[in-house]
């Protein structure tokens, strides 16, 4: 995040469990930067994100959990390889994690910088979309 700047993203950011994680600021400025388009933000914020296995899981947990709150389910799409879909191979491993923020974590752990980024980037997708297809936004 530049400090000339803030970005806000207008959707709320929870998890089922309604924790919180000490990433979580970073994602909101993250998918703020993404919602708002400003890039050199974003790249900043997700190279930071990705950076860690625990704040990456994070961020594809809150894309599953807006998923679910918006469309009532995770779609195959998302979690099966052969479906045909956008989105990442290494998303869709995570999202075949989930619920368990543990065995995502561990999952995570074990990708290379280069999957965890193409994970984030669906993650990121996907709750972008959501927020621009929301009323009143």
């Amino acid at each position: 995040m530049s400090d000339q700047h803030l970005h806000t993203f207008p959707l709320r950011l929870t998890t089922s469990a309604q924790d919180t994680d000490p990433a979580d600021q970073q994602i909101a400025e993250l998918l703020g930067a993404a919602y708002e388009g400003c890039t050199s933000c974003q790249d900043g914020q997700l190279t930071l994100i990705t950076t860690s296995a625990s704040a990456t899981a994070r961020l594809v947990l809150l894309a599953l959990e807006l998923t679910v709150q918006r469309l009532g389910l995770v779609p195959s799409e998302l979690t099966v390889d052969a479906v045909p879909g956008r989105a990442a191979l290494p998303f869709r491993r995570l999202a075949r994690t989930s619920p368990d923020p543990a065995q995502m974590l561990r999952t995570c752990e074990g990708l290379l910088p280069g999957p965890r980024r193409a994970a984030a980037n669906t993650a990121i997708d996907i709750a972008v979309g959501f927020a621009a297809a929301s009323p009143g936004r």
